[in-house]
């Protein structure tokens, strides 16, 4: 729920704030009844004010985050990343619930920006895969989780880009690239933005997100879907299927129907509704393959996939121990910590790079116009792609107060590779 009026102002803590610019849509009035609430987040005014705190105990349940059900008490449920629960009534289909990891802020910004989670939803007969809200998240290792673990039908995706004047650069919400990025894993039928107007604290509306998605694949571009205040929306039709005639087999049991040896093909390749691909979720189990041409695989309600014409082209397996080829880090100097700081807070903030470890205080022994100097420097390593050095480098000297910088790119050996699809995802492509 949203603040009741206009221009009302909220503090989140830590010196951030927020003011309410546009009016509601629908009034509390206009929702009830109400079954179940998911709640993202208790603890953030624009997430929960006022009167949507009122209204919550005339809604029969709400799943929320462990410390927020224990800071509501009463009917609330607590889920962890990855934990489910069930909505149940009379007459009604059961909705199964899926916590899904989310991350509202930057690497360790979780003590200070609280817990948060998604919700995935899924019911009998659900055609395509779960209805999946992010919830108050930016890109990271959990969300990538999601497009692993779980077939993502529609995507309702919380951006908005949120960012504040104390906190600088920082991001508290998805961008309208990362969204582009979170669609390309999850390849969900429709992408539906919410959360990126109405408040003060949202950087980036809909003429940015509409600018990013259209620089994006055809299949990315054509999921958006917007949707209009307080008009319904028809579902969209299915995709056509791709790489194959794909076809649902009847159950588990139908594999005694199918003439082909269980496990003859070695590669587990995978698929998903409507279109094949050779890294799917987790949730897909490969059962048995033909010998060229047939591909099953099981989902977690047990119902049996089957493609029909030829597999894809086999994925190399993957190796923990590979780096991700574009990643490296840059090793720049400055003339003192606080100069660097800025330097480096503007090179994330233009996507150059996805972070920087500033040394204050460091000790510099060099020769320079003929003679041995000793001064005092700042240091920074740059995480980024490999790609970005060259503009790195450029955008050093028109930055830097020296002559000649110390900007040195070094090789990665290894790494975590949650970490290191991070820094990728956290930068932009080279512009040449």
């Amino acid at each position: 729920m949203r603040p009741s009026t206009r221009r009302a102002a909220y503090a989140f803590g830590w010196g951030t704030s927020s003011r309410k610019v546009t009016g509601p849509a629908l009034s509390p009035a206009d929702v009830l009844p109400v079954d179940a609430v998911l709640l993202t987040h208790d603890h953030h005014a624009d997430n929960l004010d006022d009167a949507g705190r009122a209204l919550l105990p005339a809604a029969g349940v709400v799943v929320t985050t462990v410390p927020g059900a224990a800071r509501l008490g009463g009917r609330a449920r607590a889920l962890r990343p990855w934990g489910t629960t069930e909505l149940t009534g009379e007459g009604r289909p059961t909705i199964g619930i899926t916590a899904t990891p989310a991350r509202h802020g930057p690497p360790l910004s979780r003590p200070v920006a609280g817990a948060v989670i998604g919700f995935a939803l899924r019911w009998p007969g659900q055609d395509g895969g779960v209805l999946w809200i992010s919830g108050d998240t930016v890109l990271h290792s959990g969300v990538r989780q999601v497009g692993e673990r779980l077939r993502v039908d529609t995507a309702v995706l919380h951006l908005g880009g949120v960012r504040f004047p104390i906190t600088g650069p920082l991001r508290f919400s998805m961008t309208a690239r990362q969204a582009v990025e979170v669609c390309r894993l999850l390849r969900p039928r429709t992408a539906i933005p919410v959360h990126y107007e109405g408040w003060s604290h949202f950087r980036e509306g809909r003429a940015a997100i509409e600018a990013e998605f259209a620089r994006a694949p055809a299949d990315v571009r054509d999921a958006l879907q917007w949707l209009p205040l307080s008009r319904p929306v028809p579902p969209r039709p299915a995709r056509p299927p791709q790489g194959g005639d794909q076809r649902l087999v009847g159950g588990v049991a139908a594999l005694e129907g199918l003439a082909c040896p269980v496990r003859q093909q070695v590669a587990l390749h995978r698929v998903q509704p409507l279109h094949v691909v050779t890294d799917a979720p987790a949730h897909l189990e490969t059962v048995a393959l033909g010998p060229d041409h047939v591909l099953l695989a099981v989902d977690a309600d047990r119902r049996l996939f089957a493609h029909v014409g030829p597999l894809p082209a086999r994925a190399p397996p993957a190796r923990e121990d590979v780096v991700v080829e574009e990643c490296c880090e840059v090793v720049v100097t400055g003339p003192d910590a606080e100069w660097l700081a800025a330097y480096t807070r503007t090179l994330v903030e233009e996507g150059l790079a996805a972070c920087g470890h500033n040394l204050a205080g460091i000790r510099s022994i060099y020769r320079w116009d003929g003679a041995v100097q000793d001064e005092p420097e700042a240091r920074v390593a740059l995480h980024t792609r490999r790609s970005l050095v060259p503009e790195i480098v450029a955008r050093t000297r028109e930055l830097h107060p020296y002559d000649v910088p110390c900007v040195i790119a070094l090789p990665l050996v290894g790494g975590e590779p949650r970490y290191l699809e991070w820094i990728a995802a956290e930068t932009r492509p080279p512009r040449n």
